[in-house]
């Protein structure tokens, strides 16, 4: 029994002696507090500054997007059926209407035979009839008549050629082929592609507020494998297109060189504002206050409020417009508990 006392006794006085540690150890805690803004009140709060300093100040949007030739053509096949040649290859330069690729003649859908043979017969007619005509032997009512069904087949049978005899619409560079010889097409499957390379195109798609600050003119910058190509905004739309929700934008550049091929991906800048002596200050440091921005200045040794208004934006960074000069010493750190007039302690 006395032992049972004797513990219960051990365990109160452990429990009192650890209620007395812990209050001796909150009282300490609240002295040293009281110490350290008291070193704070009599020293100032410790701050970083930086001097004001003109900068460089860029606004930009990024992009990306493929280069095209600045015409780019892609022919189809006007009926279904085998290729039989084709006479050029990739990278071939062509001249306008010249043949790329070849149809057979007798292929069962172009009807060509049939139209060659009324060609060649009112064709025949119509050379005997103005020998005729010549001589006096017929009316002109006969000959005219030749002579129009003579124009008729011909454009038929031209008409038909074009069907079997694919060509080019203009000079360029053939860009792609997408078919073999011997393979069997259907009609209007894409046969091959000819472009206008000495400028090339690349369109990129805006939102409202980028529409807002592009203009056409402006210089916009083109990176591939770390090669940078310079181009100017060429064409904005002026409505939104109704599948990408967006405005687009085409930017030509120049490509006499041949440095650019057509199908690469580029990343792209434009760039809305640039100013070579601008008063940057970071986002972090302005604070607003009744719609009013503002940082804090050190001097004299004390905290300063100093309003700013704001020109520009980009990233972390706002331009300053005015409140701030070159020179001024602009707090960077430590200004989370200043106020004006403050007593601060500029630490390096």
């Amino acid at each position: 029994m006395k032992k049972s006392k004797f513990k219960l006794l051990q365990m109160v006085l452990l429990n009192l002696l650890t209620v007395m540690l812990l209050l001796s150890c909150s009282s300490n805690g609240e002295k040293k507090s009281e110490s350290m803004e008291q070193i704070q009140k009599e020293n100032g709060i410790p701050v970083v500054v930086r001097k004001v300093m003109p900068q460089k100040f860029e606004k930009y949007f990024s992009f990306y997007g493929k280069f095209k030739g600045i015409k780019e053509t892609t022919i189809g096949a006007m009926i279904g059926g085998r290729v039989d040649k084709i006479l050029v290859k990739p990278g071939d330069r062509v001249s306008k209407d010249q043949v790329i690729i070849k149809f057979p003649d007798d292929a069962p859908a172009s009807r060509i035979q049939q139209a060659k043979a009324a060609f060649i017969n009112s064709e025949k007619t119509y050379k005997r009839m103005k020998a005729l005509l010549e001589k006096g032997e017929i009316a002109q009512a006969q000959f005219d008549g030749a002579e129009t069904k003579y124009l008729v087949d011909k454009r038929n049978y031209e008409t038909l050629r074009q069907t079997i005899l694919l060509n080019v619409p203009y000079s360029g560079i053939i860009t792609e082929i997408m078919v073999h010889e011997g393979d069997n097409v259907k009609k209007k499957a894409p046969l091959f592609t000819v472009a206008k390379l000495n400028k090339m195109k690349i369109r990129i798609w805006l939102s409202d507020s980028e529409r807002m600050q592009i203009k056409r003119g402006m210089e916009a910058f083109a990176t591939v494998n770390g090669k940078t190509f310079s181009g100017k905004v060429s064409e904005l739309s002026l409505s939104v297109d109704p599948m990408k929700q967006a405005f687009y934008a085409d930017i030509i550049f120049d490509n006499s060189k041949r440095q650019i091929f057509a199908g690469t991906t580029a990343d792209i800048k434009i760039f809305t504002v640039e100013k070579d002596n601008a008063i940057i200050v970071s986002r972090n440091l302005v604070k607003v206050n009744n719609s009013k921005s503002y940082v804090y200045l050190a001097k004299d040794g004390k905290a300063k409020t100093q309003y700013v208004t704001i020109a520009n934006e980009s990233g972390i960074n706002y331009e300053i417009g005015s409140g701030l000069k070159a020179g001024d010493s602009l707090i960077i750190k430590g200004n989370a508990r200043l106020t004006d007039g403050i007593k601060i302690n500029v630490v390096k």
